[in-house]
Order: C-alpha cells, then structure tokens, then sequence
C-alpha cells in the first residue's frame, strides 16, 4: 500500500502524527463534543478542544492546520511529496 497521509474523524478531539517518514495520521472530529484525550505521548499535536482542520493543497505539497473554535491557528505542518 503507497499511502502518504491518512485523515480520521470519528475520536473528538483534534491530533496528528508522524507514523513514519512518510505516512502521516492526522484526526479532526472536534467540531462539537469534545472528550478526554487518550495515550497521545508520540503525537506532535494533541489537543482537546473544539476545532476544525484546514488544508492547502498543491500538486507536491500539503499544508494543513487545526484552528480552535475562535479562529486561532493552534498547530501547522507542511508535507512535501
């Protein structure tokens, strides 16, 4: 399987990792209820709080960010093919 970055949605909280070099796992299912967060200790971004995540997407790069519920931008990353 060639898979570079894989979106979920269904925990409620928002958070992204770095499985390998090259697949990245990012969840964003805080755009309600929101819960306690789980074992996060390998996440680079983990945050219990109401939000969503925007991305930019260009033909060799993907940049995206999780925004709270009041705008703020609370973590960026970008992603190079």
């Amino acid at each position: 399987m060639n898979v570079d970055f894989y979106l979920a949605g269904h925990e409620h909280h928002l958070e992204y990792h770095q499985l390998s070099p090259k697949l990245h796992h990012m969840i964003s299912g805080a755009g309600s209820k929101i819960t306690p967060l789980k074992s996060t200790e390998k996440a680079k971004f983990a945050q219990s709080v109401n939000g969503f995540a925007a991305f930019f997407i260009q033909p060799k790069v993907l940049v995206f960010q999780f925004i709270d519920e009041k705008g703020n931008t609370l973590f960026s990353q970008q992603i190079k093919k």
